[in-house]
């Protein structure tokens, strides 16, 4: 059973999802003090944070969509499998 899970790298899969869950945690924080003290919603500030947010997207692991559907989700729709670009290589 070890091996198995060594093989399939479950611990590793994991951690990815524990980091991702700590960085949108922490953006997330970041947005409620914007919105409740700061106020301040320059452009530069509003694009920045979606920057963020798009490349915390494309570097976090993805769920299969077993997975979704085992939650009972029955709406969500399957887009052809295509790379994406960071929001780096699209400035």
């Amino acid at each position: 059973m070890a091996s198995l899970q060594t093989f399939l790298g479950d611990s590793e899969r994991a951690e990815k999802h524990r980091v991702a869950g700590a960085k949108y945690g922490s953006l997330g924080r970041e947005l409620e003090y914007i919105l409740t003290i700061d106020q301040e919603f320059s452009e530069t500030r509003i694009n920045e944070l979606r920057t963020r947010l798009d490349d915390l997207a494309i570097e976090s692991p993805n769920n299969p969509l077993k997975i979704y559907r085992k939650a009972g989700a029955k709406d969500i729709k399957v887009l052809p499998n295509r790379k994406i670009k960071s929001s780096k290589q699209l400035v």
